[in-house]
């Protein structure tokens, strides 16, 4: 994220297109929730940042997949 908000704080035209993969390939494939958990709550705060930095006519999309978060407990 660091480096979504010092490239949204440039002058800049076109798409930035940002990839956080660590949430599903760092946390989510190793079972990690304790992690995957700290990472999202390191993004909300992070979020805040980049929202200071966007133009008014700046668009941002978030998307995301699954994360592999359904395997991070035993099903019963």
């Amino acid at each position: 994220m660091e480096k979504t908000i010092e490239l949204a704080k440039e002058d800049h035209h076109g798409l930035i297109f940002v990839n956080l993969v660590d949430f599903d390939a760092v946390y989510g494939h190793r079972r990690n929730a304790i992690g995957y958990g700290d990472a999202i709550e390191e993004f909300d705060a992070q979020l805040s940042d980049l929202m200071a930095a966007i133009n008014d006519d700046d668009l941002i999309m978030i998307t995301a997949d699954h994360g592999n978060v359904e395997q991070m407990h035993d099903y019963v």
